[in-house]
């Protein structure tokens, strides 16, 4: 069995379909913009199916993989954007299993030596948000090991401002005409349009953010994800 915790988890609505909607998805989770979260991975034995597990694990047989595209993209204006940081810190983060990282599994220990509780535990940071729907990065957990196959693939959509950079915006038609009157045959004739209006409609935002801030942390349990690591 996997549980998987994700901290600052802003998902405040059930009306999604994960198989249709993201990619066949195992949970869906709503993260801010450029933001550190945690991300807690527990690992049980299932000894007898939905009743019995064991927190105590073989850590030189188990590990666990984490695929994680969440703080970088393919758009344009990527490479920019990651250059601008003054951070490493940031940066780190950012790349942070954007190739895939292999990690050991840790128990907690008592005073007498006694383990439990057998989990990863580690941050990471959201990047941009995702402008091409359905507007959702991914992190990829597995479990390497074991007697049997066990992931999980969370869904993360990213909320904050997208920008694509100078230059790359467009500009309302100020050259070509919209309509063309042309003057009939004849010295007395002419062409007219009658009815003319004319509507202008500005939207416009402003938003300053700095890119080398320091995150905030939260933790929030949101999705308990199980399969058979053994038998017995």
């Amino acid at each position: 069995k996997m549980d998987v915790e994700i901290g600052g988890d802003l998902l405040d609505c059930n009306d999604y379909s994960l198989p249709a909607e993201y990619n066949g998805a195992d949970s869906l989770h709503v993260l801010e913009y450029m933001q550190q979260f945690w991300v807690v991975v527990k690992v049980k034995y299932e000894l007898i199916k939905d009743k019995v597990y064991c927190d105590i694990v073989d850590s030189n047989e188990i590990k666990l993989r984490i695929e994680n595209q969440v703080g970088v993209d393919n758009n344009t204006g990527f490479d920019e954007f990651f250059a601008a940081m003054r951070s490493d810190e940031t940066k780190a983060h950012l790349t942070k299993c954007a190739d895939g990282c292999l990690y050991d599994i840790t128990h907690e220990e008592s005073v007498d030596g006694t383990r439990e509780l057998a989990h990863v535990m580690d941050s990471f940071a959201t990047g941009r948000p995702n402008i091409v729907t359905p507007f959702a990065k991914y992190m990829t957990f597995t479990i390497e090991g074991g007697v049997g196959d066990l992931s999980h693939k969370a869904a993360i959509v990213v909320e904050g401002y997208y920008s694509k950079g100078p230059g790359r915006s467009f500009a309302l038609p100020t050259h070509k005409p919209l309509m063309i009157l042309r003057d009939p045959p004849g010295g007395l004739s002419y062409a007219s349009y009658k009815n003319i209006k004319t509507t202008l409609k500005l939207e416009t935002s402003s938003k300053s953010t700095t890119v080398h801030h320091k995150f905030g942390l939260n933790l929030k349990q949101v999705v308990s994800q199980r399969g058979e690591l053994c038998a017995g």
